[in-house]
């Protein structure tokens, strides 16, 4: 079935959508100031001896990978219609990055190898094509399910006039 250019029922897509954001939204708040940490392990990586500089990196993304890794088995198996296929492969591949990321610097942390942080910075540079890539295809989705819903509402307003037209004569 397609619908105004949706395969899938807006109300499966709207379903898709509310059932993702709580869990997005968990892991976009605790990536800002993941990145934060971050950046404060970058400049400290250039100043610091390299033990310190290891060990925070280890503890700070141990804690960030568990959350990555929670919104990641949450997110994984949500219904899709085929319309949120590449909203929900942007997603996961952004998740994939994080969790990489995370894994790297934990890496970094256990071996102290610091010439690793620019890896972890090519990560996060891809994560941000697949966030670029999720939110494109969430406002194309969004806009589309408004659109069939003013459309609907349209639709209906005309009958309900003739209606009230209709009574309105005869009384």
């Amino acid at each position: 079935m397609q619908t105004n250019g949706l395969i899938g029922s807006p109300r499966a897509i709207a379903a898709y959508l509310t059932t993702l954001k709580p869990a997005l939204a968990r892991a976009t708040s605790s990536r800002q100031g993941w990145v934060r940490d971050i950046g404060v392990l970058l400049e400290d990586a250039r100043q610091q001896h390299t033990a310190i500089v290891a060990s925070s990196a280890a503890r700070v993304e141990r804690a960030q990978l568990i959350l990555f890794r929670e919104v990641q088995r949450e997110i994984g198996p949500l219904p899709q219609t085929p319309d949120c296929e590449a909203l929900h492969r942007a997603v996961t591949s952004w998740l994939d990055r994080q969790i990489g990321a995370c894994e790297l610097m934990v890496d970094v942390g256990l071996r102290g190898d610091l010439s690793r942080l620019k890896e972890v910075q090519g990560l996060l540079a891809e994560g941000r094509f697949h966030a670029r890539t999720f939110n494109d295809e969430y406002a194309r989705l969004v806009a589309m399910i408004r659109f069939i819903a003013r459309d609907a509402r349209g639709a209906r307003t005309p009958t309900a006039n003739r209606r009230a037209t209709r009574s309105r004569t005869r009384g």
